[in-house]
């Protein structure tokens, strides 16, 4: 297995960001079935906040998970190395970071991220659109030999 030695993130981490930074382009219909989105504040993440994910690909046990847990242990990992850096101490908080990555934060991190991917694909594309039962009654009847609009 090779190494990267690069400073360029990964590319698909890259892409991950990139997606997440998109402007919501709104439509008639998403606009429709907008909800208000929660507070910077705090607010409870209520029916999202727990999901299930796969802990470990190669050994597949399903494990639930709490955004609202994930986030805080992210932040306090990285706080821990950020207090190492602001004292100077540059070696401590980048071994800190690279252990707690390993050891805790990574995990989790990617766990929360599928299930905010999925949060968001779920927002804007679980909508109904006008008119959308008849062009698939119509193609029903198209496929079953029948004539659209009998």
């Amino acid at each position: 297995m090779s190494r990267r030695t690069s400073s360029q993130p990964w590319p698909v981490a890259a892409l991950a960001v990139a997606a997440l930074a998109l402007p919501l382009v709104a439509t008639e219909a998403s606009a429709a079935s907008a909800t208000p989105a929660a507070s910077a504040t705090g607010a409870p993440l209520d029916s999202v906040d727990t999901y299930t994910y796969n802990f470990d690909p190669y050994v597949p046990e399903i494990v639930q998970g709490q955004l609202s847990d994930d986030l805080t242990s992210i932040a306090t990992d990285l706080a821990n190395g950020l207090r190492h850096f602001r004292s100077g101490n540059v070696a401590e908080a980048l071994w800190w970071w690279q252990f707690s990555y390993l050891a805790s934060w990574g995990e989790s991190a990617s766990a929360a991220l599928r299930a905010l991917q999925s949060v968001v694909a779920h927002d804007r594309l679980d909508t109904d659109f006008e008119g959308e039962t008849d062009q698939i009654a119509a193609a029903e009847a198209v496929l079953d030999g029948g004539v659209v609009g009998s």
